[in-house]
């Protein structure tokens, strides 16, 4: 350890003030006492219209980080698993081990992606806290609908025979075949 950041470890914390009120700044904001922002080590006072400091981010919900807002929207089964296998606490932030472990045992091909790779790498670096928080507009839900829909019309075409047997063998034996989305419904009969 360089002798300078011991020296800045070992020294008492300084307040920082406002320039141009003289008065201190306020401390950083907590929810559930935890900050929502990393803290740095700063030298030098820090003026309010500087903005947050340089290599900070913010903390978001597991589901407003890039890797989270994937997995919810392009593999929910994958991020409804994370959840069950999570500890329950206030905030959902799943370990980044968990989070491999459990992509790697998903056959979903959207995890086979460089993105994933990408995502997954920079949750292991920061956790929850990013630059920006990723958030559903219309443009993106009219995306993932329209994703939604081709992976469960492939899902149908590759397991028809099976759809069809277990609605036959419902029917003979006189129960009611399970119900099925109006969708699912649509692909098979547009495949008959």
């Amino acid at each position: 350890m360089s002798k300078a950041v011991a020296a800045l470890r070992s020294a008492a914390p300084q307040k920082v003030f406002n320039h141009q009120t003289r008065k201190p700044m306020p401390r950083a904001k907590r929810r559930c006492n935890r900050r929502i922002t990393r803290s740095t080590l700063t030298r030098s006072p820090r003026y309010p219209e500087d903005g947050r400091p340089k290599g900070t981010f913010k903390r978001f919900a597991f589901h407003e980080t890039r890797l989270g807002f994937m997995l919810r929207y392009e593999a929910p089964l994958v991020y409804h698993l994370l959840q069950l296998v999570a500890p329950r606490h206030a905030y959902f932030e799943p370990e980044w081990e968990v989070v491999k472990t459990v992509c790697d045992a998903s056959g979903d091909p959207s995890l086979r992606k460089p993105k994933f790779r990408r995502y997954l790498e920079e949750y292991r670096q920061h956790g929850v806290c990013c630059h920006r928080a990723k958030r559903l507009t219309p443009s993106r839900r009219a995306y993932y609908e329209a994703l939604r829909r081709r992976k469960i019309a492939e899902f149908v075409a590759r397991h028809r025979e099976e759809l069809a047997a277990l609605s036959r063998e419902a029917r003979a034996q006189g129960e009611k075949p399970r119900p099925m989305t109006d969708f699912i419904q649509e692909i098979l009969k547009k495949r008959d």
